[in-house]
């Protein structure tokens, strides 16, 4: 699925298999004042600048956000799903990456985002960042077993 993520900064697109992860990290990133804008039949999320997300959360999904397991593959890959640009610049994002080592997509992922953004408000390499905390986490506890 793809998701516009709705915020006073730049483009940002969302590309992640489960709405909840997705959803989770909007909130996360942007406290309640990101929403997302789903395509070709996606849901939405709505922005909450006056609280409401936690009820929003429950009564979507089931589950209180607080009780929602963080430090899983499934949110480190919704947060690696972001990235600046507009949905139909996808494709050309991932003709650049196609047959790339993971080193030279990481590069022209980099190189992208940068030369794509044009806020100081760094949205998709703080996504970039939480999702290397919690690949460390994992990796951590995949050791420690």
């Amino acid at each position: 699925m793809i998701w516009e993520l709705t915020n006073p900064s730049d483009a940002i697109i969302i590309e992640h298999d489960n709405f909840k992860e997705a959803a989770f990290t909007a909130l996360y990133l942007g406290q309640g004042k990101y929403g997302l804008e789903g395509h070709d039949g996606a849901p939405d999320m709505p922005i909450f600048l006056f609280g409401g997300a936690c009820e929003w959360f429950e009564k979507t999904f089931g589950e209180k956000i607080e009780d929602m397991k963080a430090i899983t593959a499934g949110v480190a890959a919704a947060f690696r799903g972001y990235l600046l640009g507009n949905h139909y610049e996808l494709e050309i994002f991932k003709a650049a990456q196609k047959n790339r080592t993971p080193e030279e997509a990481r590069e022209i992922r980099e190189k992208w985002n940068d030369n794509k953004r044009t806020s100081i408000n760094d949205i998709v390499g703080h996504a970039y960042k939480c999702a290397e905390i919690i690949e460390a986490k994992l990796k951590e506890k995949e050791a420690a077993l």
